[in-house]
């Protein structure tokens, strides 16, 4: 069992690894892409802005495939420590910020797709922004409960 654990632990690293360096390389490359379509579409604001918006999101994902290899870096001796606590409310936090950038890209560029919630032009809610808040709201959650589990450990380190 435990031998089977640690073969998905590694592999899960392995995996964010490789993740990150192809993530990374996109995102080079989408700065030497992205620069003469900026440069050419300062004219037009929603251009502009959908074009930074989708990079930040990038940038966002770039940073939380970082806090997710820490985190599975971390599980080889203890996950309940408290740097796990506040990589899962980072997490959290950058999945809000995606929210608000995939929001602000919808309103620039119009809204394709369903819509879970669209109560007039402007205010509306579609799936892949009711999946960031709920991952958002899980991050936290788990945040949460690694806090807690980790004061009871401590707790009961100093009973025994």
């Amino acid at each position: 069992m435990l031998n089977n654990s640690r073969k998905t632990k590694n592999t899960l690293y392995y995996a964010l690894t490789i993740s990150i360096f192809l993530w990374g390389i996109m995102l080079i490359l989408s700065v030497f892409g992205g620069i003469p379509y900026i440069l050419e579409s300062f004219g037009n604001a929603n251009k502009l802005v959908s074009a930074i918006s989708i990079f930040l999101v990038g940038v966002s994902y770039f940073i939380m495939f970082i806090i997710l290899l820490k985190i599975v870096d971390s599980s080889g001796a203890n996950i309940f420590i408290i740097e796990n606590t506040k990589r899962f409310r980072k997490l959290g936090y950058l999945l809000f910020i995606n929210l608000a950038l995939n929001y602000v890209y919808m309103l620039c560029n119009g809204v394709t797709g369903i819509r879970i919630i669209d109560l007039f032009p402007g205010i509306f809610i579609t799936p892949q922004m009711a999946i960031y808040f709920i991952l958002a709201l899980l991050c936290f959650v788990i945040g949460d409960t690694i806090n807690e589990a980790t004061t009871i450990k401590n707790e009961n380190d100093l009973t025994v």
